[in-house]
C-alpha cells in the first residue's frame, strides 16, 4: 500500500513538472522580428561597423556569413551586432547574407546583406604612358585597365597641340581607351606635352600621360643657281620652309628686295642685283639663307652676273696700218644679229664680223650693240704706224 502511494507521488510530480516546462516554454516569445536590421556597405579596405539594438536581449540568437570574408559577431553585453570585413583585393564588388538565428525557436530566422566596394582600379601599363609622335602628328592610343569612371586632363600649355579625341569608362575592371589626337608640329623645335587620366573618385589618384614630338626642320630652295646680264634687276627664289629663316647676301652688289607668302610653307623670296659696270667679263656672289639652329639646313644660292655682250682683251688690242684683227666677242643674248662701229673711221674701221681694219695710226673705239639695242660693249684699238718700221727696215739694208 504504501508502495502504491509512493507511485503515485512520483506520478503526480512528472505530471507537474511537464505541465510546467510546456508552460515556460509556450510563454517564450521571439523578437527577431522587431530587430530593425538594414543592409550594411563597406569600402574597400578592411572596415568595421556596428548595428546598436537598445535594451534588446541578443543572448537566445547565433549570427553567420556566408562568405569567408566577412565576420559577423554578436556583443550580448552591449546589445550589439559587429560586423567585420577584410581587405577587398579584387576588383570587383562583393556582397554576402548575414544570418540571425534564434537558438530558442528555431523557426525565426532575419537576414540581411553586406555589400563591400570592389578595389579601384586605374591601370596603365608603361607602354602606353608615353609615346613618341612624328612631326605630321597623329592619334596615340591609351589603353586603361579601370573599375572606374575617369576624366581626362590636357595640360594647359599642351592644349592647342594634344586634343582628347575619344573616351570610354567603365565599372568592373576592363579594358577601356582614350584617344589622344597630336597635332602636326609646326613650333620650329621637338616638344613635349603632357595628359593626366583622374580617378574620379579620388582626384589625387592619376596617370601622367608623356607626348614627345619630333620636329623635322625643312629648309629647301629652287633655283640654288641665278644668272643676270650686266643691266642688273630683280632675282627670284622659291623657299619651301617649316621653320623661320634668316636671309643675307654676301656681297654688297645684291641685296634683298621683298618677301611674298606663298602658302604657309612657301615664300618667295626677291633680290635685287645692282648694275654691273665693271669691264669685266662676270662676276659670282652668294646668297645665304639659314636657321643658325639647323647648320646642315644652310642654303647658298649662287648669283652669277655675266656681260650678255663682251670682247676678249678690249683693253689691250692693237692692229698695224693696213692689217686686220677680228675681235672675240662672247655673246649670250641668243641673237647674233649684233652691230659693230667705230668711232673713228679715219683710224680703224669695223665689218659686220667684228674684224677691225688699221688705217691710219692713232686709236679708235670699236663699239658692239646688241639686235635690241639694250647691250653694249666696247674695245679701244690702237693703229700702229707701219712706215716707221720700213724705214728702219732700209737703213739697215744700206748699212750692210
Amino acid at each position: 500500500m504504501k508502495a502504491i502511494k509512493l507511485f503515485g507521488l512520483f506520478l503526480a510530480s512528472v505530471i507537474v513538472g511537464s505541465s510546467f516546462y510546456g508552460c515556460k516554454k509556450d510563454e517564450y516569445e521571439s523578437r527577431i522580428n522587431e530587430l530593425i536590421l538594414k543592409d550594411m556597405f563597406f569600402i574597400s579596405d578592411a572596415s568595421i561597423d556596428t548595428l546598436k539594438f537598445r535594451h534588446e536581449d541578443l543572448s537566445h540568437y547565433s549570427i553567420s556569413s556566408d562568405s569567408s570574408w566577412c565576420h559577423p559577431e554578436i556583443l550580448k553585453e552591449s546589445s550589439q551586432i559587429v560586423i567585420r570585413v577584410d581587405a577587398n583585393e579584387k576588383f570587383d564588388e562583393r556582397v554576402t547574407a548575414v544570418k540571425i538565428k534564434d537558438m530558442v525557436d528555431t523557426t525565426k530566422t532575419r537576414s540581411f546583406n553586406v555589400t563591400q566596394d570592389q578595389r579601384d582600379a586605374l591601370l596603365i601599363d608603361d607602354p602606353y604612358t608615353h609615346f613618341s609622335v612624328p612631326t605630321a602628328g597623329q592619334d596615340v592610343t591609351v589603353k586603361i585597365n579601370s573599375n572606374v569612371t575617369y576624366t581626362v586632363e590636357i595640360d594647359e600649355a599642351n592644349k592647342d597641340w594634344i586634343a582628347e579625341k575619344k573616351a570610354a569608362s567603365t565599372r568592373g575592371l576592363a579594358e577601356s581607351s582614350v584617344i589622344l589626337s597630336v597635332a602636326k608640329n609646326e613650333s620650329g623645335a621637338d616638344r613635349t606635352g603632357y595628359a593626366y587620366i583622374f580617378n574620379d573618385y579620388e582626384p589625387t589618384a592619376r596617370v601622367k600621360i608623356t607626348i614627345d614630338q619630333k620636329f623635322d626642320a625643312k629648309l629647301t630652295v629652287d633655283p640654288m643657281t641665278l644668272t643676270i646680264d650686266e643691266l642688273g634687276g630683280i632675282v627670284k627664289v622659291t623657299v619651301k620652309a617649316n621653320i623661320d629663316y634668316d636671309v643675307y647676301s654676301q656681297v654688297d652688289w645684291v641685296s634683298k628686295s621683298s618677301t611674298k607668302e606663298l602658302s604657309d610653307s612657301t615664300t618667295s623670296e626677291s633680290f635685287r642685283v645692282e648694275e654691273f659696270t665693271d669691264r669685266k667679263k662676270s662676276r659670282t656672289g652668294y646668297i645665304i639663307i639659314e636657321n643658325a639652329a639647323y647648320d646642315d639646313l644652310q642654303q647658298k644660292i649662287k648669283v652669277t652676273q655675266t656681260r650678255a655682250l663682251y670682247i676678249e682683251d678690249a683693253d689691250n688690242i692693237s692692229v698695224d696700218m693696213g692689217k686686220t684683227v677680228k675681235l672675240a666677242l662672247t655673246n649670250t643674248t641668243g641673237d647674233d644679229n649684233v652691230t659693230w662701229t667705230s668711232s673713228n673711221k679715219n683710224i680703224a674701221t669695223v665689218s659686220a664680223d667684228g674684224t677691225v681694219t688699221g688705217v691710219a695710226a692713232g686709236s679708235a673705239t670699236i663699239t658692239v650693240t646688241s639686235a635690241d639695242e639694250e647691250h653694249t660693249y666696247s674695245a679701244k684699238v690702237t693703229v700702229n704706224k707701219v712706215e716707221e718700221k720700213k724705214e728702219d727696215s732700209k737703213e739697215e739694208s744700206s748699212s750692210k
